[in-house]
């Protein structure tokens, strides 16, 4: 659920959805087939690692916290899979969803992420 004003982000979370970001974007790439399955797993770790960073650093007030683990168990489900099978990349639709609701959720004036489908 979308807050009706956006909640105020700290600077790992800022952090974290860029690495998160990234990642996502790179994994978007096996789609088309152009990473090799390493290259997939390690991108999906690259996943785990940022959503770990963020549950380890970020200090947000109960109901912006619970928002965002809803958002980070669907990227990390998504890069446990991806791990399991680095071929299958159709959880990669829903964690690209997933990063597009960060910039709805909370407020981050230098985010610059391309929230478009990849084509």
């Amino acid at each position: 659920t979308l807050p009706a004003t956006p909640w105020a982000s700290d600077a790992p979370l800022r952090e974290g959805m860029r690495r998160m970001h990234r990642a996502v974007e790179a994994l978007g790439h096996a789609e088309h087939d152009h990473l090799d399955a390493a290259q997939a797993a390690a991108a999906a770790q690259q996943v785990l690692d940022a959503a770990n960073y963020m549950i380890t650093n970020c200090k947000l007030p109960p109901e912006p916290d619970a928002a965002l683990h809803g958002v980070l168990s669907t990227l990390m489900t998504g890069a446990a899979a991806i791990q399991r099978d680095p071929a299958n990349t159709t959880p990669v639709a829903a964690m690209r969803d997933a990063v597009a609701l960060y910039p709805r959720m909370f407020v981050d004036a230098t985010w610059q992420a391309d929230t478009s489908p990849a084509d």
